[in-house]
């Protein structure tokens, strides 16, 4: 369960009542991260942690960079959606495709198993075309 968590959500998902992003890291991976920090601390021969979960517990520190990476552009377009009025959405309908397009390979293609680098590139890519062309 855990590797199809890592390996299979998307980084970005929409939120269903309000044309808005949430960050697509499953919750049940920061309680294991935290479950498993108390486990080491208490280093009993008699429990042992699974390899593939200290595996993952290992990249716990770069999976919170790419998460914090991944919800400045959640934060970006949000607040893009969020400051304009029902009218207003209607009227930037266009501009809206265009960015939601930009933003894409983060709903599909990307993944929390990708590469750290892809997810870096991707997320300063579309910061910088947010920032140019729609705030």
């Amino acid at each position: 369960m855990l590797k199809r968590i890592v390996t299979n959500s998307s980084t970005i998902k929409r939120k269903i009542a309000k044309p808005t992003l949430e960050s697509n890291l499953d919750s049940y991976l920061s309680s294991l991260f935290c479950e498993v920090h108390y486990w080491e601390k208490l280093r009993s021969e008699e429990f042992e942690i699974p390899n593939f979960i200290l595996g993952t517990y290992q990249q716990a520190e770069s999976l919170r960079v790419l998460y914090e990476q991944v919800m400045s552009i959640v934060r970006i377009f949000n607040e893009l959606i969020e400051d304009l009025s029902e009218e207003e959405l209607n009227l930037f309908s266009d501009h809206l495709r265009v960015l939601e397009k930009r933003i894409l390979p983060g709903l599909t293609k990307l993944k929390w198993s990708s590469r750290a680098l892809i997810i870096q590139r991707f997320v300063q890519v579309k910061i910088y075309h947010s920032g140019k062309h729609f705030v």
